[in-house]
This record gives C-alpha cells, sequence and structure tokens, in this order.
C-alpha cells in the first residue's frame, strides 16, 4: 500500500491524515510512559524512536503545551 492511498483512506474513513493518527499515537505512548515508566525521558525517547531528546521535547511540547519533565511531574 502507498503512503498515498493510506492517506486517502485515512482521510475518507476517520477524516484525519495517516501521519496525523502516527503522531497521536506516539503522543498517547509518549504519556503512558512518562506517567507509569520509571524510566528517565532520555530512554523514553529512544524508545519511541526519536533520534535526540530535543526534538522529542519539541514535538511534546508542540501537542501538550508543556516539556517531558514538566508532564510528567
Amino acid at each position: 500500500m502507498s503512503p498515498n492511498y493510506l492517506n486517502i483512506i485515512c482521510k475518507k474513513s476517520i477524516n484525519s491524515s495517516a501521519s496525523s493518527l502516527v503522531q497521536d499515537r506516539i503522543l498517547l505512548e509518549a504519556k503512558r510512559l512518562l506517567k507509569v515508566s520509571k524510566k528517565p525521558v532520555k530512554d523514553i525517547v529512544f524508545d519511541l524512536g526519536f533520534y535526540d531528546q530535543a526534538s522529542f521535547s519539541k514535538f511534546f511540547k508542540s501537542h501538550t503545551g508543556m516539556t517531558p519533565s514538566q508532564f510528567k511531574e
């Protein structure tokens, strides 16, 4: 399945793009790990597939309005 076709299907069935669904799922998992895991933020970042903590923090803050450390507290 091509990315374009996947996007068309997602938009038709749930009115959202495929990339938006992936980002929402990553954010949900990040929130879960930050709240229940005893791992440091650095380990969670790499578990979620981000290359560095700065890019994860930017992603997280743009979606939640707070840093991962603030959310974890």
